[in-house]
């Protein structure tokens, strides 16, 4: 597929709008709001971070329209994108090339043209020099891990300033951002700025059939995060989420339909990073300091303090839901985790999950996520059981879940921990989730799985 954009339109307003043409044959236009940009204190907008936002932007409508499945056996994207900086694309662009590979298995090759000049009215350089503390920036998805990490990040050191980075193209999820935004205690909340980066569709073409299945998702909210932090004068973008599902282990050939997305994946982190270095030609880091956390770990501060309802007010649901009863289904993974990790808090999950509304008409495809994830714990359960010493429990498990090896020794030359300690970490991790997942959804998951489904997976794992 080819993809053809426009010279980029910016705004006086905040608003990038690209014009795109799709094989010579469909067209339409996104637009990205970048206003709040203009109404924080430091008022620093670049090129270097107009062409984030247009290269994030771009990203996003064509994985939009890409068909999840091409005829090709590796599909080819060819995209033509005019940016704004005169330089050498051709270092940076084979970053994001692979980048991009890497997420959504198909091969995107970026020719990047010179942009028209832009009006220096719409580059606001201003003096960054009165900003005393530095501002840890996060993306905030309006989960339950971003809402998390924050409330954990903020008792741990209460004067902290934090920039809060919300964005996508779906209207609900960009509701449910800002309504936990203002949720948020007062105390915690004076101490954010709140930047939200809506994206939307123009003249969306009819002729386009389109992509629920947007794998790149992460690339994009990363690319848009890391805008916001050069913004704000800062070289570090924080991704928090727990570690289960940020590495996201693949589950069992049975289960391919679910979505194994490596959006969050340390080494997704890692490849951003990378492109965002080279295209600003400094050093950019983007941290995940929530890796080795299960989600319930990272929810104890908010219980602690008796934040319930704050909980409650997030949404996890891979795809939120605006039906009578719920916005969130009970029965995907993301789901399935935020589930387990309140009721492993010792709370009653009180959210509304539309699974729990519809007890009697539970179809064989919803209980696929929980089954899949059931098997795998049990897989690790006994792995774990079997063995007294982490090197040996590390040595089976990365024999049964390949992935694992690849994130340690990626983690090896990325970090400074010992193999000794992330071996530790990983065996602490996957031990206490599968300990988790197994006794709550023998009590809580009850609507979806009956005991004795739960016992036939446990056996079936014994053979494995």
């Amino acid at each position: 597929m080819n993809f053809i954009f426009s010279e980029p339109n910016f705004s006086q307003r905040g608003k990038v709008i690209l014009s795109v043409e799709v094989d010579k044959k469909h067209s339409f236009c996104i637009s990205l709001d970048y206003q709040c940009f203009y109404n924080t204190r430091l008022q620093y907008v670049s090129k270097e971070i107009l062409d984030l936002l247009v290269i994030a932007t771009a990203i996003y409508a064509v994985d939009r329209f890409i068909p999840q499945k091409l005829d090709n056996a590796t599909p080819i994207i060819q995209i033509v994108l005019p940016l704004l900086m005169k330089k050498n694309h051709e270092s940076f662009s084979t970053k994001l090339s692979d980048l991009l590979f890497w997420l959504t298995n198909f091969h995107w090759e970026f020719n990047f043209t010179s942009s028209k000049k832009i009006k220096k009215e719409l580059l606001l350089q201003g003096n960054l020099s009165f900003l005393q503390e530095p501002t840890t920036v996060m993306l905030w998805s309006g989960g339950l891990d971003a809402l998390a990490a924050l409330y954990t990040s903020f008792t741990q050191k209460s004067n902290q300033s934090f920039t809060l980075v919300g964005t996508g193209g779906n209207s609900a999820s960009l509701k449910y951002q800002k309504e936990l935004f203002e949720e948020l205690p007062l105390n915690l909340r004076k101490n954010c700025t709140f930047l939200q980066i809506p994206i939307n569709i123009l003249k969306k073409p009819k002729s386009l059939s389109e992509n629920k299945l947007t794998r790149s998702r992460g690339a994009v909210f990363m690319l848009v995060g890391s805008a916001c932090s050069l913004m704000m004068n800062t070289l570090e973008l924080n991704i928090c989420e727990n570690g289960i599902g940020a590495m996201n282990l693949p589950y069992s050939s049975s289960s391919l339909s679910l979505d194994n997305s490596r959006s969050i994946h340390p080494y997704t982190l890692y490849l951003v990073q990378n492109f965002i270095s080279a295209h600003i030609e400094k050093e950019f880091k983007i941290y995940n300091p929530f890796l080795f956390w299960t989600k319930s770990k990272m929810c104890e501060s908010l219980i602690e303090d008796n934040q319930l309802e704050l909980i409650y007010r997030s949404v996890s649901c891979d795809s939120p839901h605006r039906k009578q009863g719920g916005r969130q289904c009970g029965y995907c993974t993301s789901c399935l985790l935020r589930r387990l990790s309140i009721e492993s808090c010792g709370i009653k999950d009180r959210t509304e999950y539309l699974v729990k509304k519809n007890k009697e008409s539970i179809r064989e495809d919803i209980k696929i996520p929980i089954k899949a994830m059931l098997a795998q714990a049990f897989i690790i359960k006994k792995i774990i059981d079997a063995h007294d010493v982490d090197e040996l429990r590390w040595e089976h498990l990365s024999n049964n879940f390949y992935d694992l090896q690849g994130v340690l020794n990626f983690l090896l030359i990325n970090s400074s921990a010992t193999k000794k300690v992330l071996i530790k970490n990983f065996v602490n991790i996957y031990g206490r989730h599968s300990m988790e997942l197994i006794q709550i959804s023998s009590k809580s998951f009850l609507e979806i799985l009956d005991s004795s489904e739960i016992e036939q997976i446990r056996l079936y794992a014994l053979t494995l």
